[in-house]
C-alpha cells in the first residue's frame, strides 16, 4: 500500500489549518488583500506561503521514490522528518523573538528532506546514466 497519500493527507490538514488562520486574521483586520501592513497578518500569510512553497515538491519527490525506486521506508522516514520540520517552522514563525531556533531547524530539515529525496532518485537512475 502506498505511503505518500497518507503524508499528503496529513499535510492537507495542516494546509487547511494555515489557510483558515490567514482567513481569521484577514477577517479580524477587515483586510481582504495583502497584509495592509499588519504584522500578524503578514506572518500568517508567510507561514501559509512558505508551507505551500516547499511541501508540494517534497510530496512529488516522495511519490517518485515510492513508485520508481520502490523505497517506501524512505518515504516514512523523510515524510516524518518533513512533518516535524514544518511544525517546527510554524512554531518558529509564530514567535520569531523566542523561537527562532525552531524556524531555523524547520528550514534546514526541509531542505535536507528535499535534497535527500533528490539524491535517492539520482542514485536510482545513476546506473542508467553511466
Amino acid at each position: 500500500m502506498p505511503i505518500t497519500p497518507l503524508y499528503a493527507s496529513l499535510f492537507a490538514i495542516i494546509y487547511v489549518y494555515l489557510s483558515l488562520n490567514v482567513i481569521k486574521h484577514r477577517f479580524s483586520k477587515k483586510n481582504s488583500v495583502a497584509s495592509g501592513g499588519d504584522e500578524s497578518l503578514n506572518i500568517a500569510i508567510r507561514i501559509h506561503g512558505n508551507f505551500i512553497e516547499y511541501v508540494p515538491i517534497s510530496l512529488i519527490l516522495f511519490w517518485f521514490i515510492e513508485v520508481i525506486a520502490f523505497a517506501s521506508y524512505w518515504v516514512v522516514i523523510l515524510g516524518s522528518v518533513l512533518l516535524l520540520a514544518r511544525i517546527a517552522h510554524i512554531i518558529g514563525m509564530n514567535d520569531t523573538k523566542n523561537m527562532l531556533i525552531f524556524r531555523q531547524i524547520g528550514m534546514v530539515a526541509t531542505f535536507a528532506v528535499i535534497l535527500i529525496s533528490a539524491a535517492i532518485l539520482i542514485w536510482h537512475y545513476l546506473p542508467v546514466l553511466i
